[in-house]
């Protein structure tokens, strides 16, 4: 039975399983082919340490990335001493499908996320978001929505309990074309705006006051029947 074969072109071929006690250096290209039968490289190093694992290197030796398989901490698999590109998409308990990330299961945040684009949630039943900000006393849960210019841009959140069918749109927050926090049907301010406060604190009505008691204090003018 031939183990080794090293054909007229430098090129080795081992039947076997090869051992590096030490350093090896190959210059070309190296292949691993199991046949009928799973080919593993194994590395496998004495301490948990950067120093064992798997160094890549650029052709001018002045930049290298590490991956480190840690053993002490909960990390796993570590890279590390280089940034990580990846041109296709990366799947975490899942495939990635067509999105560059897809992610099947719980995950965990501990700084600050920036998005560009949209951010979308849908579990496919009921969806919530949590701001929470009751870890200790003197905390906050706060949402910022802003908006360019009053004249042309808009602050709100939109609601609407029955979009497949019979749903009503209402509007909340700063409508564009004015600076007061209105409640209305059209995200427009001025166009089905049903409720407003201007910057004055003066509250207007667009329809009728219903009510078995109506309490009104201050100066102005009050018209109830």
């Amino acid at each position: 039975i031939m183990r080794l074969d090293i054909n007229s072109a430098g090129k080795a071929t081992f039947a076997g399983e090869i051992s590096v006690a030490g350093d090896a250096t190959f210059a070309g290209t190296v292949n691993i082919y199991g046949g009928n039968t799973t080919a593993t490289l194994g590395i496998k190093c004495h301490t948990n340490g950067w120093d064992g694992g798997i160094r890549i290197t650029d052709s001018a030796n002045a930049s290298f990335a590490r991956i480190h398989q840690d053993t002490v901490t909960d990390y796993g698999l570590m890279i590390g001493d280089s940034k990580v590109y990846i041109s296709q998409g990366v799947g975490i308990n899942t495939t990635a499908g067509s999105y560059l990330l897809n992610v099947n299961g719980t995950s965990n945040f501990s700084g600050n996320a920036t998005f560009a684009g949209n951010v979308s949630v849908d579990t496919g039943g009921t969806t919530s978001i949590t701001v929470d900000g009751n870890n200790t006393s003197g905390d906050d849960g706060r949402l910022y929505l802003y908006g360019h210019t009053s004249s042309a841009s808009r602050a709100y959140t939109y609601y609407n309990n029955g979009v497949s069918s019979g749903g009503q749109a209402w509007y909340v927050g700063a409508l564009r074309g004015s600076n007061s926090f209105a409640i209305g049907r059209g995200d427009d301010y001025g166009t089905n705006t049903d409720f407003y406060i201007n910057s004055s604190g003066n509250a207007t009505f667009a329809g009728t006051i219903e009510g078995t008691q109506v309490t009104a204090t201050g100066t102005g003018k009050n018209n109830f029947s």
